[in-house]
């Protein structure tokens, strides 16, 4: 593992590379962006570079040490998936200009974006969308939810994305 004295965000730029970094950076910005059309947000939320391109640093800094830790090459999606997550919530690059009081999802736009984000992921994964008897549904509120007003961790996003996982393929073999 790094020895956190020595440690720069250098290491981190030389471990992924400045184009990779910017690359994640331009596929957020172009999805949050989509988001804000989607949601006919235009006016009200922006996009803050400088907290966006914070967030990207954080969550490389993250995997970066998480790979050094484990002492692997590659990190799975899910860890990907998660710890993006967590930045995205923990930063909040969606920032409100105009308010509305109408609109109570207006308060709650990035972790809004980050359900859809994380929503997004886990689109193939679903076997059954005709969800008879909610689950699907209620999986999608409390996710919201914890997105809203819980203490989170990437951790703890990784461990609900592992647990849709574990579900969909406990289905599967169930429908078998």
């Amino acid at each position: 593992m790094a020895n956190n004295s020595t440690f720069s965000y250098q290491d981190v730029l030389a471990n992924f590379g400045e184009e990779k970094v910017a690359q994640r950076y331009t596929s957020i910005f172009t999805q949050m962006d989509g988001f804000i059309r989607r949601n006919k947000y235009e006016g009200k939320v922006i996009i803050c570079p400088s907290i966006l391109n914070q967030l990207v640093i954080d969550y490389f800094t993250d995997i970066y040490r998480l790979k050094e830790f484990h002492h692997i090459d590659l990190t799975n999606y899910i860890k990907i998936t998660a710890y993006m997550s967590y930045w995205l919530v923990r930063r909040k690059p969606l920032q409100v200009i105009k308010d509305d009081i109408e609109d109570i999802d207006l308060a709650f736009c990035n972790e809004n974006f980050v359900l859809s984000y994380i929503m997004r992921f886990l689109q193939g994964s679903v076997v059954n969308v005709h969800d008879e008897n909610g689950v699907y549904h209620e999986f999608v509120s409390t996710l919201s939810y914890a997105l809203r007003y819980r203490t989170l961790t990437p951790q703890m996003i990784e461990l609900m994305l592992e647990g849709f996982m574990g579900g969909k393929v406990f289905q599967k073999t169930s429908l078998e």
